[in-house]
């Protein structure tokens, strides 16, 4: 599973509002919900916001089977 994946899941499970994530990250809703739904990568600075906004480390969506 992807990190974009991860984050998605992460905001549905703990019922978080899109909009909240995208706002408090400065990221475009559109691009933001392209990420979320595969059709592009998030940028690693969009990422690093979009953690700071979950209050939550960047180690916690990444999983040691990703990294070669």
């Amino acid at each position: 599973m992807k990190v974009e994946a991860r984050l998605g899941a992460y905001i549905r499970e703990n019922g978080i509002c899109q909009s909240f994530v995208y706002r408090q990250a400065d990221i475009d809703k559109d691009a933001f919900s392209r990420c979320l739904n595969g059709k592009q990568e998030m940028k690693l600075d969009e990422f690093e916001r979009v953690c700071k906004a979950l209050k939550k480390s960047p180690n916690d969506f990444i999983k040691p089977d990703l990294i070669e």
